[in-house]
């Protein structure tokens, strides 16, 4: 079952919509942003994601959701496309009960089916701007994240909320009329949201990028069965630019440029952390212990051993 709550911000807004008298209107909306997220959340549960809530919020609805430790850009842009298809298909089914119902609008109160529609083409379109952490910004991500490093599919996509929405916003502002302020109130409201969400996201980057890295190495087995993917070193490697190179869904062999491939384990000479772990296993009876090769590359990157001239044995890492 998929749990539902309501942002404490959400009920000033349905009071307002009680006085305004748009109470009606302000419900179906609503009732359309939630199936928005509940299609999310379905493909995300399809997926393997594990769905903890849906948080309606004033502006819109959010998806809490904890992601597979390998979560591809094919998954991601499944799960970030569900809202947008629904959104297509009541669209679809709208115009299919305008066309049946005719004048008598079907029994349903005047104005719902143009609310209907309204409420679905503005959640479309919105949804799909390439803002973070919109669905159309994760889509982008997502298709980023094939053609170059992960890291850099994640700056490309902050940078753009943060650029593109930020001048947005601005002109926004500058609409004076009464009339533009109101119509755009609650578009300003999203496209602000996407500029916050999309900063912070920049500013927890190394985080992210820390966390990306861990669940590579603790799924290493399921890593090595990626298509391998080649990468030149030309001189010293840091651990944060190992990792700034990485794409989702390959497994990387760093070979230094004019040297020839190895193929074989890579040895750190003098003790490590790792060594030092593999030692203390075999002293307390765990048998033989052996670090995998993703953690003994990096081991050498972290105590700054210059991979390419004699640093560490060999002329190859994997990650």
């Amino acid at each position: 079952m998929i749990r539902v709550s309501v942002h404490p911000l959400f009920w000033p807004l349905i009071a307002a919509g009680l006085l305004a008298g748009r109470i009606g209107e302000l419900l179906l909306l609503f009732a359309l942003v939630l199936a928005h997220e509940l299609a999310h959340a379905v493909a995300a549960e399809a997926c393997g994601y594990r769905v903890e809530r849906i948080v309606l919020l004033p502006f819109g609805g959010a998806l809490i959701a904890e992601p597979p430790p390998l979560l591809t850009a094919r998954v991601e842009a499944i799960v970030a496309a569900a809202g947008p298809l629904m959104n297509a298909a009541l669209l679809v089914a709208g115009a299919v009960l305008e066309r049946a119902a005719g004048e008598s609008a079907g029994g349903f109160p005047p104005g719902t089916l143009q609310a209907w529609q309204a409420g679905n083409g503005a959640l479309l379109s919105v949804n799909l701007l390439p803002f973070f952490p919109l669905d159309g910004g994760r889509l982008l991500q997502a298709g980023l994240s094939r053609l170059v490093p992960y890291r850099r599919s994640l700056v490309g996509s902050y940078a753009l909320t943060l650029l593109g929405g930020g001048a947005l916003l601005f002109a926004l502002i500058g609409l004076r009329q009464a009339g533009w302020a109101v119509a755009t109130a609650s578009f300003w409201t999203v496209v602000a949201y996407a500029v916050w969400e999309s900063g912070q996201a920049w500013r927890a980057l190394p985080l992210t990028m820390a966390a990306f890295w861990l669940r590579r190495t603790l799924h290493a087995e399921a890593i090595r069965r990626f298509p391998v993917r080649i990468v030149a070193v030309d001189g010293p490697l840091t651990p944060d630019g190992a990792v700034g190179r990485l794409f989702r869904e390959r497994y990387h062999r760093f070979v230094c440029r004019g040297r020839p491939e190895t193929g074989g384990r890579l040895r750190c000479p003098g003790p490590s952390p790792v060594s030092a772990v593999e030692e203390r296993a075999a002293s307390v009876g765990a048998g033989s212990v052996q670090a995998p090769d993703e953690f003994r590359f990096i081991a050498c990157l972290v105590r700054g051993e210059d991979v390419c001239r004699g640093g560490c044995n060999g002329s190859s890492g994997a990650l």
